[in-house]
């Protein structure tokens, strides 16, 4: 992962869009023990042969770096395709601007999704504006055996999204 703006993220890898060049070259830092056998560019780098090319909303990943916003960058691998993919992915908040944050009167009127995080499991159940529960509530496994730390550590992302 690798953040542009620079805000928060330390520069282990870029991707030129902002000065020259701007084509989506993607430049790789070195660890100091492979930067004079394996860099091809000057201060350490190694740039890659392919550039990056955002086709699904590529106009507002150009508007998003070319006024310096945060840009949050993966790299994965798909190894049945044998491809590597760059995703990239932005808040819709236009810099300098803050999102209103709802009052708790605003927020009581829908229902609202609690999640109780535990060591192998999440428990999801709907409320009603009062609280209480409706439905059957949800249990999602998680299977967290095996994983670094780093991956244990914020396991509510990929399974809130099931």
């Amino acid at each position: 992962m690798c953040v542009s703006g620079r805000g928060g993220g330390g520069a282990v890898w870029e991707l030129h869009h902002q000065h020259p060049p701007t084509d989506g070259t993607i430049t790789v830092v070195l660890p100091e023990p492979l930067r004079r056998q394996h860099a091809n560019a000057p201060r350490g780098r190694y740039v890659l042969d392919a550039a990056a090319v955002f086709n699904h909303r590529g106009e507002q990943w150009a508007d998003r770096v070319g006024v310096g916003a945060p840009v949050r960058y993966d790299i994965t691998y798909d190894p049945v395709r044998r491809r590597w993919y760059l995703d990239a992915s932005w808040s819709t908040v236009k810099k300098g601007r803050q999102v209103p944050v709802p009052t708790l009167d605003v927020l009581r009127a829908h229902p609202v999704l609690a999640v109780d995080v535990n060591a192998d499991h999440l428990a999801a159940w709907i409320l009603d504006p009062c609280g209480n529960p409706v439905g059957a509530p949800r249990t999602l496994p998680l299977e967290l055996a095996g994983l670094p730390a780093t991956t244990r550590g914020c396991p509510a992302e990929p399974s809130a999204a099931r």
